[in-house]
């Protein structure tokens, strides 16, 4: 098993951070202290660039449409998973994006998802 990867966590309310940071102190706060999980506060339609390039990005809040920064901090062979669409009508689908080997992007709505 490769042990060099590392989690990101954004989140734009501070203490949703705060809390995140708590609950995995209690159980292995050793993640946190050694890089192995990196939370902040930020909006993550801009990703964080400093881990980038990234081989899944996974965006729990769904978006009206796919922010193509976070595209563009896909390593080649990643994938991003996204909910997306308008939900003012609860017309939101699963997105899987992948960007392969060479750079290409391919886009694929899955299941549709309500807010």
């Amino acid at each position: 098993m490769n042990d060099t990867g590392v989690v990101i966590g954004i989140d734009h309310i501070p203490e949703l951070v705060d809390l995140s940071f708590e609950n995995i102190s209690k159980s292995n706060k050793k993640l946190i202290d050694e890089g192995k999980i990196v939370l902040d506060v930020g909006d993550g339609r801009f990703g964080y660039k400093k881990y980038a390039p990234y081989d899944v990005i996974y965006v729990g809040a769904g978006c009206e449409q796919v922010p193509e920064e976070l595209v563009n901090q896909l390593k080649e062979g990643g994938r991003l998973v996204i909910p997306v669409g308008n939900p003012n009508i609860n017309q939101q689908y699963i997105y899987i994006i992948d960007k392969d080997q060479n750079g290409k992007v391919s886009w694929q709505a899955t299941v549709g998802v309500v807010r």
